[in-house]
């Protein structure tokens, strides 16, 4: 299985997982992925707006079909599809109400790892010699 774990932009990844645990990576992917969320809270209020217009229209089509007496099963299909974007809708608002959730828990994540270890990362940047890698000093 792969330490490569991304998400993905228009194809391409925006966070990579690539084994670097240093201060500043952390941080630093820690700050794109809220970003990355708070972007994509955005596409998901466009995404709700959309598909609860949809069902609007969907729903006016419904009743100039059935005011232009055409075959009622149109009427019960179109009005079928209203129901189905409003479902749908309301399925992306709460999707995107979680990822408005983690995109809050992924910044306070980042101030509490800043909070905790932005001393230890000033002493050793502060000082020539290097830090043994983990597990140096196990038996």
């Amino acid at each position: 299985m792969s330490n490569d774990l991304a998400l993905y932009e228009s194809g391409r990844a925006v966070i990579v997982s690539d084994g670097d645990n240093s201060f500043r990576a952390v941080q630093e992917k820690l700050g794109r992925l809220a970003q990355v969320l708070d972007d994509l809270v955005v596409e998901l209020e466009n995404v709700h707006r959309t598909a609860h217009a949809n069902a609007r229209r969907a729903t006016g089509l419904a009743a100039d079909i059935e005011h232009a007496r055409l075959d009622p099963s149109h009427v019960t299909l179109t009005t079928a599809v209203a129901g189905g974007l409003e479902d749908a809708a309301a399925q992306v608002d709460a999707l995107g109400q979680s990822v408005q959730e983690v995109s809050g828990l992924a910044y306070t994540a980042k101030a509490i790892h800043a909070r905790l270890y932005t001393g230890l990362n000033e002493v050793r940047e502060g000082r020539r010699e290097t830090t043994p890698r983990p597990g140096f000093f196990a038996d």
